[in-house]
């Protein structure tokens, strides 16, 4: 159980050691491949803490599907909500977990007063997975410490952004911004999307600026968090060249 014990610590580290006793003194059952743990649309009476294997969570109605590794709480959300899964998760492999009564999960989460962290986390991790810069090829360890590292902004119409120092990568939650080449308006981007990309892959884009168009909510990721996702930061490559393209074409 020092698996378990250690991604608990780590998932909540402001949580004394003994409190985590009351949820692993749980049973740790193994899962064939194919197994279906949590079904979609079903209340679940139980979580499950991944300590080996890999588990595949799907979202039917979008055909999302994304790899869950071990450190993983499956089912935590539904759980804590008292409300249906909103996805299905079916084991890749033989998986080894820690099987905890929703119930007594709740009880762990009410007494450590743990709620709002747990729903934040969430929050953020749901909306990074289903993002096109997050939503493929990223382990959901590694996914979870981007939710982790979000700092969530507001920002009205009509706000410019001096994005000369900047150390954070802009992901748009919800509104819309434009980028500009001098007067000329030559991008929309909308929730999803993302600006600032300088911070992270290097280099400066002269004559560039951001305007909200519509009140907008903006994630702030440290630049330091992503400079190790090798992916994200392709995929950040390929954006700005494009918009170097862009730039230079109305120019």
């Amino acid at each position: 159980m020092r698996s378990a014990f250690g991604y608990l610590e780590k998932d909540f580290s402001n949580v004394a050691s003994a409190q985590f006793r009351m949820v692993l003194n749980n049973e740790t059952p193994v899962f064939n491949p194919g197994t279906i743990i949590i079904r979609e649309g079903e209340v679940t009476e139980y979580i499950y803490l991944l300590l080996s294997g890999y588990v595949e969570m799907i979202h039917a109605n979008r055909s999302i599907k994304r790899q869950l590794v071990a450190g993983t709480m499956v089912g935590e959300i539904s759980a804590l909500r008292e409300k249906p899964s909103r996805h299905t998760y079916r084991t890749t492999s033989y998986v080894h977990a820690l099987k905890i009564s929703a119930k007594l999960y709740r009880d762990f989460v009410r007494i450590n007063n743990l709620y709002t962290q747990i729903e934040r986390l969430q929050l953020g991790w749901n909306f990074l997975a289903e993002t096109w810069l997050f939503g493929d090829g990223i382990p959901y360890i590694t996914l979870n410490l981007l939710a982790q590292g979000l700092t969530p902004k507001s920002y009205p119409f009509g706000h410019t952004f001096d994005l000369g120092r900047c150390k954070h990568l802009h992901m748009i939650k919800s509104g819309s911004v434009e980028r500009y080449s001098g007067d000329t308006l030559v991008e929309k981007l909308q929730a999803g999307d993302f600006f600032a990309e300088e911070s992270v892959i290097g280099g400066v884009s002269p004559g560039v600026g951001f305007r909200v168009s519509s009140d907008a909510e903006i994630y702030l990721i440290g630049a330091e968090l992503l400079v190790s996702v090798p992916i994200c930061r392709w995929k950040m490559l390929e954006v700005n060249r494009r918009r170097a393209l862009t730039t230079s074409i109305v120019k």
